[in-house]
């Protein structure tokens, strides 16, 4: 049998040797078959070195194999981690190790997505079949795992991940879409950090600042209105990087221009969770400037469109207490306090943190149990 034959039959049989092998195909084995549960109650009986080195040796040999059904594995592998890292009970550390075992894992695809295309080519028909199909994967992958970071407030590692994404696929919308998120939540919970901005946001430097003024805001979100309007220049028609930059503006002190931005977004924006930000923040712009006449039919119109949500009642409930409007102050609370128990998660609160790229999450899923 040629060498090359006999390594790739290593490969496969390596999803299903000995201990921990056997344990770690299984894993890889359930979660093919959607059973989540079972490939994390299988992940977690193993060590981490253990983990680390079966997928050093594995990714070394599939990768000098090259064979479609053991490069799908390897896939599935990654997205085994990477979904572990997102939904299991990990801690910081444990949170990193798999999104980087879900990395390497991926270093076959890695390669393959930088590959220079040949001279003559001028269109993705043109490209190495391994090619297409590691540029298609990349951009939801990453996206995912950098919101896997950040859920759990990891930032830094998080802009790291997807600048790594943005060498591989230079210029791509939704990857400057999520290095211009890694940004704005640096400025939102870790701000001092957010100083220290990357060249090709913002290349002018600034010096230490010495507490909360106006100069000191400017300097952390004049970064993240950078990042937001690359990525929207990339991609024109997203109206939740359109949100996303009115935010920055409204954190900077610029009503004006933040409200041209969220006017659009709201207008333009087919997805609810785009228009009723939108109207939420408008109605805060709203408030600041001392219309709350139109700050009330802002939040009112937060509410028509997602009624369960919070943070339009707890807004206008407020606004009205202060215009001296004390009984609707008290009907609103009450609808608030007498809506269903299992009634939708405002979408502030994801705002705030991190909203899930459940359309990737989905679409990787599907891929690697095709």
């Amino acid at each position: 049998m040629h060498a090359l034959g006999i390594c790739l039959m290593v490969a496969v049989a390596a999803f299903g040797q000995a201990k921990p092998g056997t344990a770690y195909s299984a894993a890889v084995s359930k979660y093919v078959a959607n059973d989540f549960s079972g490939a994390a109650d299988e992940l977690g009986t193993l060590q981490q070195r253990d983990i680390q080195k079966e997928i050093e040796a594995i990714v070394r040999i599939v990768t000098a194999a090259n064979e479609d059904g053991a490069k799908k594995r390897l896939e599935a592998a990654a997205m085994l981690h990477t979904d572990y890292a997102m939904l299991a009970d990990l801690d910081d550390a444990g949170v990193q190790f798999h999104v980087n075992m879900a990395r390497l894992l991926l270093t076959f695809d890695r390669a393959q997505a930088q590959r220079v295309r040949p001279a003559l080519s001028v269109d993705s028909t043109q490209e190495h079949p391994d090619q297409a199909r590691a540029r298609e994967f990349f951009p939801h992958w990453y996206a995912v795992a950098a919101c896997a970071l950040l859920l759990r407030g990891l930032d830094r590692p998080a802009r790291t991940l997807v600048d790594e994404g943005l060498k591989v696929l230079p210029e791509n919308p939704k990857l400057l879409f999520w290095q211009a998120l890694a940004a704005e939540f640096q400025a939102v919970w870790h701000p001092t950090l957010s100083l220290n901005p990357h060249p090709e946001l913002m290349a002018m430097s600034y010096a230490n600042p010495s507490g909360f003024d106006m100069q000191y805001i400017l300097r952390v979100w004049d970064v993240v209105q950078a990042a937001h309007r690359r990525a929207l220049a990339a991609d024109p028609e997203n109206q939740e990087i359109r949100l996303h930059l009115g935010y920055a503006l409204v954190a900077m002190r610029k009503p004006s221009e933040a409200r041209a931005e969220l006017e659009s977004a709201r207008t333009r924006a087919a997805d609810p969770y785009v228009v009723y930000l939108a109207d939420l923040f408008l109605a805060r712009l709203d408030e600041d400037g001392g219309d709350p006449a139109a700050a009330a039919s802002g939040y009112e119109r937060a509410l028509a469109t997602l009624p369960l949500s919070q943070s339009a009642y707890v807004g206008l409930s407020l606004l009205e207490a202060r215009r001296g409007n004390a009984q609707r102050a008290r009907e609103l609370v009450a609808k608030f306090a007498g809506l269903p128990r299992d009634r939708v998660d405002d979408p502030w609160w994801a705002f705030h943190a991190i909203r899930i790229p459940v359309d990737d999450l989905r679409w990787l899923r599907n891929r690697v149990r095709q």
